[in-house]
């Protein structure tokens, strides 16, 4: 591991600062990531947000789910539990998983 020399504990100090820029940098891309998606998401529906051949035939419950997950700003997939029927979870974990991945994908870039 590196090993730093640091004099005095202001530049300790600055060390400890620009490692927390560091950090809360990752923060922030996360966060802008997971507006986008929130932003993106708003004009889709489930049909659209879901992998392609998810909504095959009536997807009349996975759809009621995806619009409560988005009208209540539902950010994680496990936010839906005991929600309602398996179909409707489908719906609303999709919107979940969506902004959960976003937000993943920018503390990792």
């Amino acid at each position: 591991m590196a090993r730093f020399r640091t004099r005095g504990p202001l530049t300790r100090l600055g060390v400890a600062l620009a490692l927390f820029a560091v950090v809360a940098g990752c923060g922030n891309r996360a966060e802008m990531a997971r507006e986008t998606e929130i932003r993106l998401l708003a004009h889709q529906n489930f049909a659209q947000a879901a992998e392609p051949g998810r909504c095959v035939g009536g997807c009349a419950a996975q759809e009621a789910g995806f619009a409560y997950a988005k009208a209540h700003a539902m950010t994680q997939d496990n936010d839906c539990v005991g929600k309602g029927d398996e179909d409707f979870l489908e719906g609303c974990r999709q919107y979940g998983e969506d902004i959960q991945e976003a937000y993943e994908s920018g503390l990792n870039h």
